[in-house]
């Protein structure tokens, strides 16, 4: 193999390896996003279970081709309802486990899926700095709305 031959030989590695980079960076952020995220089918929730901190954001895409609805079940039988037309983000401010429900369809074809958002506090230390300033009582955020909880 001449020079001319040893210098593309060399070239078409460093692309190669350049390309492997290139996917390596923008596959990354996508797996890192995966636990904030969760997908709503029409036979199910993907992920079921959700883990991530406070103050992070938890992105419901809805996927099903059908109308869904996000209940938060609170305590004391104070439940919030969200319509989830293409997708919805909310962020926790308290720690715990955040059970939900997702209605897919209406009265004669419905469906209800079981979720859960596990949140843990970010860091350690001192507390978060709530996002809902104005509610006493830690809430969270849905489309950037406080909600008291």
């Amino acid at each position: 193999m001449g020079p001319f031959g040893i210098r593309q030989a060399r070239r078409a590695s460093r692309l190669v390896a350049a390309a492997a980079a290139f996917l390596a960076a923008a596959l990354a952020p996508a797996a890192a996003r995966a636990d904030d995220e969760v997908v709503i089918v029409g036979n199910g929730l993907r992920p079921p279970l959700v883990r991530t901190t406070t103050s992070r954001r938890v992105t419901f895409i809805n996927r099903s081709g059908r109308i869904a609805r996000l209940q938060f079940l609170g305590d004391a039988g104070d439940d919030r309802a969200f319509e989830v037309p293409v997708q919805l983000w909310v962020v926790f401010d308290r720690p715990g486990r955040h059970r939900y429900l997702v209605h897919l369809g209406t009265e004669r074809d419905a469906v209800t899926l079981q979720g859960t958002v596990e949140v843990v506090k970010q860091g350690a230390g001192s507390l978060d700095p709530p996002t809902c300033d104005s509610v006493t009582l830690p809430g969270m955020k849905v489309m950037g709305e406080c909600i008291a909880w």
